[in-house]
């Protein structure tokens, strides 16, 4: 599974900061799963109407993923944004947790599965380059 943060996650952003998540799941699902998705930054949690995602050339309110026609797939990195301001070099302690909603998994006669993850990881930031083979969910 992709569910990590790599080395090179997190970054900077004019706005803030940047962070490339990989899809906690072992298979692709498509954007409109993704529920409560939420980051802390050092222990400073970023409130959900100040985080943005990089889908469709833009970045959208994680309001708009239930409406998206995207996909999430496993090779993919999803492009988090934030208003909180990282810098260069120094290193931040990094949680993401998020809930996906499973739509093949049944949890009861006519109820979809819901599954809850959480990451965290001490990361540099870096200068925004991610050399590999993952890219971004565009």
């Amino acid at each position: 599974m992709g569910w990590e943060l790599r080395e090179d996650a997190l970054g900077p952003d004019p706005n803030g900061f940047s962070l490339r998540v990989g899809l906690p799941w072992m298979r692709s699902l498509p954007l409109s799963c993704v529920l409560q998705l939420a980051v802390t930054i050092d222990q400073c949690g970023i409130d959900a109407v100040d985080l943005l995602v990089h889908v469709d050339g833009g970045d959208r309110p994680l309001a708009e993923l239930p409406e998206s026609k995207r996909w999430w797939f496993l090779q993919d990195r999803l492009v988090i944004t934030g208003p909180l301001e990282v810098q260069l070099e120094h290193e931040y302690d990094v949680e993401v947790s998020m809930q996906l909603l499973l739509p093949y998994l049944s949890a009861g006669p006519g109820k979809a599965a819901v599954l809850p993850f959480h990451l965290r990881r001490r990361l540099r930031v870096g200068d925004g380059t991610h050399p590999g083979t993952f890219r971004d969910v565009s």
